[in-house]
């Protein structure tokens, strides 16, 4: 039985628009989530003792409907308090596919923690043991994750169980040989001992064949058959085989050229780095000179496993006029809404910035904000992303001024934004009937946090002005553009209190080892400041080759963040947040992305 059953007899019985939630149940029935959920949406929206129920409802049909972004602002108004019993244990089991969305995997245990897998249906069991598996996997227990898989098994149809059994393969191939040894003792064992042949078999082992075929006629009880381990064996879980040559097409002339070599500095240093006797061969193409389709063909004809760049967005969008790309490429930047089977995307976008602001600021309780960003085709985009996510969280922009990021003096739309301006008007009309007045202008009170576009210069002026202006109180967010990327204790006292989120490898305590910031000093010192950044993502691009194959289950840590594939094979960035303090970043930890819990519940 359903923990969500029962719902519809309590709207009937307070007599809420019948009709209505007979069509929303009906378009569930048949799939039609996003259908039903615009009707749940605008019966929610109307106060009645059922509100919170027809929250819940919304909130289901949106995670059917994978529309994820939407059912934040019901997760947050939600009360639980209001629900009976079966649907606050099921609201967990929503609330943990939804932080799992946005990688909060801890919480999302917690949440799934709290549920019987016998208490849901077959179809939310199935679901359930995935998201115990991906929760498992991004907080590092790959075995409980494999163990999770395991019991998943018996729920899937014999093709889905293939796929689930070559994940658990993979899983188990990732395991340090020591992890391995201790398994041997426990329920694991006999996949512990297809594991170490698997291994040998991948490296060629003389007599491999046949210790395979002795494994499986000594286990005949376990799901694995001669087909699926040769598919495994041959083929992979992804079309990536592996890597002997890799192109890396990137402009060598015109406007991008510089970044481009900051991108393959950060790419070669990775690439020596690891000094291996089967390293890949590298060519070299310059997209500046020829069309994309031509050198993707051209480098296929060399012989090219793997194709990484180009940079160039419309260079990326003659890729997608080829009909099918039989070599995959890793392309180093992002088109949002694109989507081609063996194209993924790595960028440095600004969407991940604002995105993961947001989570923070989400984090920090604040509600209504203003936003002030550079009159500059840059700025006005990135504040058209601001004012994309933060409402899709239940927030508010109150107000938003643009300023002009040639100027010292900010006076005029920091004024605007904070209605000193109105105040001071008020004031001066005041003083024509009382002459002697003496009074202050105050600035907006229905705001609790502002948010900052803008580069170092414009920041460094814009703080002391906003202190000077009386919002010394209001907390202030600024995306990366902020920070240039190397500790400026002198010059970036004025930003202290600020909070940002940037890349791991500008900070020593998330990106150590050969690859960091220090070690490759003279790898970047030959670049402006401005271009650090493009040097981590060369560093990733080089770094995520071995791992594509398995990206959309676990989470690897890289130098520009901590990466996870995502929708249309994007690749999604967790970035670190730190807050200025004596002109120096003083780090908080990574993003939380969006932990779901409805304030002050705790159900």
């Amino acid at each position: 039985m359903s923990l969500i059953t029962g719902c519809s007899k309590n709207i009937h019985k307070n007599n809420l628009t019948t009709q209505k939630t007979e069509t929303a149940e009906h378009l569930v029935n048949h799939g039609q989530f996003q259908a039903a959920a615009k009707i749940y949406q605008k019966l929610a929206e109307k106060r009645s003792p059922l509100q919170d129920l027809f929250r819940f409802k919304t909130i289901n049909a949106l995670v059917k409907a994978n529309d994820f972004s939407s059912t934040l602002i019901y997760a947050k108004n939600i009360n639980p308090e209001y629900l009976n019993q079966g649907q606050r244990l099921y609201l967990n089991f929503l609330f943990a596919q939804i932080n799992l969305h946005y990688h909060a995997a801890e919480n999302a245990l917690k949440q799934l923690s709290r549920l019987s897998p016998q208490q849901l249906t077959p179809e939310d069991r199935i679901i359930y043991q995935r998201c115990l598996a991906q929760g498992y996997t991004l907080t590092g227990q790959r075995v409980k994750s494999v163990r999770a898989q395991l019991a998943l098994i018996p729920l899937l149809s014999a093709t889905d169980q293939r796929l689930t059994l070559s994940i658990i393969m993979e899983t188990l191939q990732h395991l340090p040989r020591e992890e391995l040894d201790r398994l041997e003792s426990s329920n694991l064992s006999d996949w512990v001992s297809l594991t170490k042949i698997l291994r040998k078999t991948i490296r060629r082992t003389p007599s491999s064949e046949q210790e395979i075929t002795h494994w499986l006629e000594q286990h005949p009880q376990l799901p694995i058959t001669q087909e699926l381990l040769n598919t495994y064996l041959n083929h992979g879980m992804n079309p990536i085989p592996p890597t002997h040559s890799i192109a890396l097409i990137l402009p060598n002339s015109g406007p991008h050229s510089q970044q481009a070599n900051a991108i393959k500095a950060g790419f070669l240093a990775a690439y020596y780095y690891n000094n291996t006797a089967d390293r890949a061969v590298i060519q070299f193409y310059d997209s500046a000179e020829n069309d994309s389709r031509q050198l993707y063909q051209q480098a296929v004809n060399n012989g090219a496993d793997l194709i990484i760049g180009p940079l160039e967005k419309q260079n990326i969008l003659q890729l997608t006029k080829i009909k099918t790309l039989k070599v995959p490429v890793l392309a180093l930047n992002q088109i949002d809404n694109l989507a081609k089977k063996n194209l993924y995307q790595l960028s440095l976008s600004p969407v991940d910035d604002i995105f993961q602001l947001t989570m923070k600021a989400t984090q920090q309780g604040h509600n209504r904000i203003l936003l002030l960003h550079p009159d500059t085709a840059t700025g006005n985009r990135l504040g058209h992303y601001l004012e994309y996510f933060w409402p899709k969280q239940g927030r508010l922009i109150i107000d938003s001024q643009a300023y002009s990021p040639e100027k010292n003096d900010f006076s005029t739309p920091i004024q605007r934004l904070l209605n000193l301006n109105e105040s001071n008007s008020r004031i001066r009309k005041l003083k024509t009937f009382i002459p002697d007045l003496k009074a202050v202008a105050r600035r907006r009170q229905d705001i609790d946090a502002i948010f900052l576009i803008g580069q170092p210069r414009s920041a460094r002026l814009l703080k002391p002005q906003l202190q000077f202006y009386r919002a010394e109180k209001l907390p202030i967010y600024a995306t990366s553009q902020i920070y240039s990327g190397l500790p400026n204790p002198l010059q970036d006292s004025d930003l202290d209190a600020i909070t940002f989120c940037d890349i791991p490898w500008l900070f020593k305590q998330t990106y150590a080892g050969p690859l960091s910031l220090e070690n490759l000093k003279p790898s970047w010192q030959q670049f402006p400041q401005s271009y650090l950044r493009l040097i981590a993502l060369g560093i990733d691009a080089h770094q995520l080759i071995p791992h594509l194959n398995n990206l959309q289950n676990i989470l690897f840590k890289g130098a520009t963040g901590h990466l996870l594939l995502a929708k249309n094979n994007h690749i999604s960035r967790q970035l670190v947040c730190a807050k200025f303090k004596a002109g120096k970043p003083k780090l908080l930890g990574f993003t939380p992305h969006q932990a779901v819990y409805p304030a002050g519940k705790n159900f």
